[in-house]
């Protein structure tokens, strides 16, 4: 059994493509699947397009959740709560599957229990031509390609990470990786292009030896709009970005509190190196550096002096295999 969650907000035109792709799927009929759709507060067409495919029956178990509370994660805990199947799909409101998704996504988990998460080829569609310094930048937009053979992702290190997607998670592995009980990133809210929550996952679940994942067979298409096709808006996903990045490193980071902030203290300042000797050759390559240093100096701030000392024992190396588990009791909470 698989469960594709969508979480979705005022996106009712792409949503309607998404859906539309998940009607036309061919899977064989011992594979079980259904779909919930998690509405965050849409004030558009956003419940009628959810009718017009509950009312037209192809689409298996498809039913419309609310979550009050704005972002990508409460949402996201909203779906994962409210379905049941040992493997959980998170697919995005402007992807377009192809029509032997879910069947290779199920064929896939079926063939490899040890892995926790996986994901699939991501093609980027663009409505208008990019620019080439959006192109550079492809994977920032979810572009994802490992290759034509499938493969297991290496067992540390931010960069090999999966976008989210697309991204196919066992429920045990990610009940076992206590991110249910306890987040230290946000996905998006509203307008607000924070990050990271994808990367946590992963890293959360790597940590119990549960195996991650490509495989080539799953392709999707993510929908990319006239108007993030722009450098600013890549400017803005850097910030996010940044923003995230001393949470996500610190999770990863098996040593003290005072040597990782000596250690990312320095990292901020390589950065901002890199982003002066960028700017007399490219300075649009360089805005987006700047965008990102500025985005860790935030975050960092934010992460010395919101954070208290139990959670820190919670964040700190919570990716690292030695680390212990966070409570299993008590409501889900987040630090921004």
């Amino acid at each position: 059994m698989i469960d594709l969650i969508i979480c979705t907000y005022n996106n009712a035109g792409l949503l309607d493509r998404t859906l539309a792709s998940i009607a036309e799927q061919q899977v064989p009929a011992p594979i079980e699947w259904a779909v919930c759709v998690v509405d965050n507060n849409s004030t558009d067409a956003t419940p009628a397009v959810i009718e017009k495919y509950i009312a037209g029956g192809r689409i298996p178990g498809l039913h419309r959740i609310a979550e009050v509370r704005q972002g990508l994660t409460p949402a996201r805990l909203c779906g994962i709560r409210h379905t049941h199947g040992p493997w959980i799909a998170f697919v995005d409101d402007d992807c377009v599957l192809c029509p032997d998704w879910v069947a290779q996504a199920a064929r896939f988990a079926h063939v490899h229990p040890r892995c926790g998460v996986f994901g699939g080829r991501v093609i980027l569609d663009w409505e208008v031509p990019p620019p080439p310094l959006l192109r550079r930048h492809a994977m920032s937009f979810a572009a994802s390609d490992h290759g034509p053979q499938p493969r297991q992702l290496p067992p540390s290190g931010l960069t090999s990470h999966l976008p989210g997607a697309g991204l196919v998670v066992q429920r045990c592995a990610i009940e076992q990786s206590g991110w249910l009980n306890k987040q230290f990133l946000m996905g998006r809210q509203g307008k607000n292009l924070t990050a990271g929550e994808d990367v946590e996952i992963l890293v959360r679940i790597r940590r119990h030896s549960y195996e991650v994942w490509y495989t080539p067979d799953c392709v999707l298409h993510h929908q990319i709009p006239r108007q993030r096709i722009s450098v600013d808006y890549l400017a803005r996903l850097f910030y996010g970005f940044g923003l995230a990045a001393p949470y996500l490193t610190g999770m990863m980071h098996p040593h003290s509190y005072s040597r990782f902030l000596g250690l990312y203290l320095l990292r901020i300042g390589k950065s901002m190196l890199r982003t002066a000797r960028a700017w007399p050759r490219d300075r649009g390559a360089a805005a987006i550096t700047w965008s990102y240093t500025r985005g860790q100096l935030t975050g960092f701030r934010s992460l010395v002096q919101s954070m208290d000392p139990g959670e820190r024992r919670l964040w700190l190396g919570c990716g690292t295999p030695s680390h212990p588990l966070p409570p299993a009791a008590g409501p889900p909470q987040s630090i921004q």
